[in-house]
């Protein structure tokens, strides 16, 4: 196909599906100026240069609430590229109908992907277009899309997935299931522990710290953290404890108290197998400029992408306040659209100790997956039941 009329939509996705399915030399977006404002032309644009599209890609405006006007500029678009069909996924009711009319009197075919089959109906023949797979999408085209952009990994890099880190996040994080109540203290103490070089590793301090947080290092961690090589040389005699931290990145971990939950829940994603893409830590910039310092940015813990579905995931270690719960939402409708889904994973009961706020989340839309589903083996099955829109919260 030579060229696609994409008619311009507020959902990203819709935009593009056109484009990386049917492959098409060139694609026209026609759209009203409030609408198709210069940001997401900019965000198509840079989509595409992304992705390494040679795609040529053009813009024309119309007054979506004036059908003569709609009409002349499908007439004039058309004169210009006369081997094309239209993409109606997007678009407004007004041109939705101009181009039914169009289209029909040209003679010219009609798609629309039909999000239920996952192709693309030919619209007047009442067909589908052959057999195309849906395309590939990551975390970085989902943000780019939305007119964002991931800036960067906020707490470390991509350490985690190598086989080494993936075997020491499995350790800690069955120590963190043993010693739940007591991991924060634990967390205080590893905070407070100076050295003249935070890169050193090897440290010797007194069993019981005082600063500004008072903290008391809890030996039965710490011998499990031995056992499993987190921590190494590990020693205790008269007040004081001595050990060398397995490395750099561990350190930093150690010093976090809710970090396990999001390396858990991303590598949990991983090893299903079934997401095209996962991150954790993701540091979005709204504007996607990434250079300015006074920009918006936010910090997101897991963020999995299922072929159109992406999931943006704040994780929590005790009950999550209206903030969180507000917090993810904004997140996933602004950078994700309609077939995002925002969800909250908590090491607490909530539907227990909290009943009014997990009710509220259901409320919201924002799917608490909590101590029970987080505990238990099924977990990664449960982040693919969110992907394909079979979890259901539980009724309190």
């Amino acid at each position: 196909m030579k060229t696609i009329i994409e008619l311009f939509d507020r959902e990203p996705i819709e935009n593009v599906l056109g484009m990386l399915m049917m492959n098409p030399q060139q694609v026209v977006f026609l759209g009203d100026k409030k609408i198709m404002r210069e940001y997401r032309k900019e965000s198509i644009l840079r989509f595409a240069k992304q992705r390494g599209l040679q795609t040529k890609i053009s813009f024309y405006h119309y007054d979506y609430a004036n059908y003569q006007n709609i009409m002349d500029t499908y007439q004039r678009v058309v004169q210009a590229n006369p081997s094309c069909a239209f993409e109606v996924t997007g678009g407004k009711e007004i041109p939705l109908l101009a181009a039914g009319a169009f289209c029909l009197e040209q003679k010219i075919p009609v798609y629309y992907f039909d999000y239920r089959s996952k192709k693309f109906l030919n619209v007047f023949q009442n067909s589908t277009l052959p057999e195309i797979s849906l395309p590939k999408l990551t975390v970085r085209d989902i943000l780019t899309l939305a007119g964002g952009s991931m800036m960067r990994h906020g707490h470390f890099n991509q350490e985690y997935r190598s086989p080494e880190m993936q075997r020491d996040i499995l350790s800690v994080w069955d120590i963190y299931k043993k010693h739940r109540q007591e991991w924060g203290a634990q967390t205080t103490f590893f905070q407070q522990i100076q050295t003249e070089d935070e890169h050193t590793l090897a440290v010797s301090v007194p069993e019981k710290l005082s600063g500004k947080v008072n903290a008391e290092c809890n030996f039965s961690i710490m011998q499990a953290l031995a056992e499993c090589g987190i921590i190494l040389r590990l020693h205790r005699r008269n007040g004081q404890v001595s050990f060398q931290f397995k490395n750099e990145h561990l350190r930093k971990c150690l010093s976090d108290a809710g970090i396990w939950l999001e390396l858990y829940t991303g590598l949990c994603a991983d090893q299903t197998e079934f997401f095209d893409d996962v991150q954790v830590s993701v540091v979005i910039d709204w504007d996607g400029s990434d250079h300015d310092p006074n920009d918006t940015t936010n910090e997101i813990d897991v963020m999995l992408v299922h072929e159109l579905t992406p999931i943006f995931i704040s994780c929590k270690t005790g009950v999550p306040s209206t903030h969180a719960l507000n917090e993810i939402k904004l997140l996933a409708e602004r950078f994700g659209g309609i077939a995002a889904k925002a969800v909250l994973v908590t090491s607490t009961a909530v539907s227990k100790v909290a009943p009014a706020t997990y009710r509220r989340a259901g409320d919201m839309g924002v799917m608490i997956l909590e101590e029970e589903e987080l505990f238990n083996k099924q977990f990664p099955q449960k982040l693919t039941d969110i992907a394909e829109g079979r979890f259901w919260m539980r009724r309190t």
